[in-house]
């Protein structure tokens, strides 16, 4: 026993009992010709996941594998506590319901048998007109929070200036830091995986518009210029700003390293017709327009001819946006198109082909949400071939636009939606005056109204 005591036996004893506890768990899965995975963690103790099937938790042995699987997920599950949730308003006394139960009014906290994740109806009762606010605190920060449908964000969060009657409220649980490897599997295989959860990746996210949304895994995490260090392993980043097309990409992120991230966001298909609607931002992509009015009516004065008429035709389009810039708001463009488009009525048919061009002056931008514009083009009526000129003008709301075209023979007006990329939808009025284009000298023609339709390539 004395020498027992003395020896180094003892200690290799715990030795072993410690490499006895650091074992990995075997979990066998349903493949038997599947790949085999060898996985440690840093800390020890995740949660793994196999495609979303909890499959253990780490150091682990993953056998058997299906060859089908495509990520590994990992992640530390730390416990949160919901600190403050605070509601007021300007003026106070708005009374507040929860969930259809009324609990008092502004200024209030939420009681504390509601402070736990879950999905919450928040109602504000006033017979005035008010600005609320609703103010949520967390321990330790950084529990995602959702109001009504807009994009996540995480706590200390505040939403602001709040005037309708009711909200829905999502206190969402807590994703702690999740890392998705990508696997790439083959029969008979052995992969070792060693994933330290805390050594971040820098990313560096740059666009060619600055202050566009920055969405990670379908969470806005700030706008362009953007950094941050962010888990390793697979990510989806979305790139979004108003009035231009959506850059969406898929990540892989190595741990220690800085990555780069440049993206070029073009402008969404606006409407850029010559014939009707001169109008629109000029976009570097062929753009494909289509466009059917009614309504109007063709009167001939000799022959007492009164009859419903209708225009219809189709353009295309391209253009080079900036070909000269001055600052950010100013900018030169140019762009050429060829229209054909057709007057028909019961005793008549009469075809409208032709080519015109565009100079874009103005660029419209975030802080003068105008464009404008001015061209010409030559309606090549074989019978009265026209020069005509104009000036646009484009106001856009979002992913809607409003045009109004003041030209040499009439003025249009048209009411489009652009929050598709590619494909462009919109309401138009046309009238048919000053010099007229439509009209012979014995006729004359009253407004059209009608649909219009475009595709960019």
């Amino acid at each position: 026993i004395k020498d027992f005591a003395s020896s180094n036996l003892q200690q290799d004893l715990a030795a072993a009992f410690d490499q006895i506890d650091l074992m990995p768990a075997v979990n066998d899965l349903e493949d038997p010709t599947g790949a085999t995975i060898h996985l440690r963690t840093v800390p020890e103790n995740m949660h793994v996941y196999l495609d979303d099937k909890l499959v253990g938790i780490s150091p682990l042995i993953l056998r058997q594998v299906p060859l089908s699987a495509n990520i590994l997920k990992t992640f530390e599950q730390v416990p949160h506590q919901i600190r403050r949730i605070k509601m007021i308003s300007e003026p106070p006394g708005v009374g507040i319901e929860i969930n259809g139960k009324p609990v008092g009014s502004t200024p209030m906290e939420f009681p504390p048998e509601l402070r736990a994740p879950g999905n919450f109806e928040v109602r504000f009762v006033s017979n005035t007109d008010y600005k609320a606010e609703i103010q949520i605190q967390t321990e330790p920060e950084g529990l995602p929070v959702q109001l009504n449908n807009a994009l996540i964000k995480r706590t200390p969060v505040s939403f602001e200036r709040l005037s309708d009657d009711t909200y829905q409220l999502k206190l969402l649980p807590y994703r702690p830091v999740v890392i998705k490897t990508p696997l790439q599997l083959s029969s008979g295989q052995t992969q070792v995986l060693e994933i330290d959860a805390y050594k971040y990746a820098k990313v560096i996210v740059q666009a060619t518009e600055n202050d566009a949304d920055v969405i990670l895994d379908q969470e806005q995490v700030g706008e362009t210029p953007y950094s941050a260090n962010l888990a390793q392993g697979q990510h989806q980043i979305t790139i979004r700003k108003n009035r231009y097309r959506e850059q969406q990409d898929t990540l892989i992120l190595e741990p220690g390293k800085v990555h780069n991230l440049f993206y070029t966001l073009e402008p969404r298909s606006a409407d850029t017709s010559i014939f009707l609607t001169p109008t629109g931002e000029i976009t570097p992509q062929l753009n494909i327009g289509a466009k059917y009015l009614g309504f109007g009516r063709r009167k001939q004065i000799p022959l007492d001819l009164d009859e419903l008429s209708h225009l219809y035709g189709v353009e295309v389009d391209y253009g080079w946006p900036q070909l000269y810039q001055i600052n950010e708001t100013f900018s030169l463009g140019l762009e050429f198109s060829a229209f054909f488009f057709a007057l028909q009525s019961d005793s008549l048919f009469r075809p409208f082909p032709g080519v015109g061009s565009k100079i874009q002056f103005l660029r419209e931008s975030d802080a003068i949400p105008i464009s404008a514009a001015v061209g010409t083009y030559i309606s090549l009526d074989l019978e009265r071939p026209q020069l005509v000129g104009y000036l646009s003008l484009s106001r856009n709301f979002g992913d809607f636009a409003l045009h109004l075209g003041i030209q040499t023979h009439g003025f249009s007006l048209n009411a489009g939606y652009t929050g598709i990329d590619n494909l462009r939808l919109g309401l138009l009025i046309y009238n048919d005056a000053f010099f007229r284009l439509l009209a012979h000298s014995n006729e004359s023609i009253s407004t059209f109204y009608g649909l219009q339709a475009g595709y960019s390539f």
